[in-house]
Parts: structure tokens; C-alpha cells; sequence
């Protein structure tokens, strides 16, 4: 996930629906987006969200608190 200075990313259209993410991708996009929405909407800090979100969700898969990754 990489977005210019000027953007923002894409608030998922319903979380927990079907989209253009699927499986454990889309589960972190909208981790993702949740933190940055948290942290007030920082520019440049798009890879750093997107860690944290994926570091959250595999942590949730391994304790099997959500579903496998789709393969």
C-alpha cells in the first residue's frame, strides 16, 4: 500500500463486506485505515499502518480469534 503526499487512503465502502481486498489483505486495509483514522489522518505514514494493522491481524489469526488467511 503506497499513497503520494496528497492522498488519503480509501475509507472501505463496508467493513466486513466484500471488496476490492479479499481474506487477510482486506482485513488489514481496513486495520489499517482504522489506525490512521485514529491517529488523525497523518500524511507518509502509510507503510507504518499497514505494519501495525498486519502485525494486529496475524496476531489475531495465530490466536484464532478471526479466520485463516484465504490461500
Amino acid at each position: 500500500m503506497s499513497l503520494d503526499q496528497n492522498q488519503s487512503p480509501s475509507k472501505p465502502e463496508n467493513p466486513g463486506q466484500p471488496s476490492k481486498w479479499n481474506g487477510q489483505d482486506g482485513e488489514i486495509a481496513v486495520a489499517a485505515y482504522y489506525i490512521w483514522e485514529k491517529e488523525g489522518h497523518p500524511h507518509g505514514r502509510d507503510l507504518d499502518h499497514w505494519l501495525h494493522a498486519e502485525h494486529n491481524v496475524r496476531r489475531l489469526v495465530d490466536a484464532g480469534k478471526t479466520r485463516e488467511p484465504a490461500r
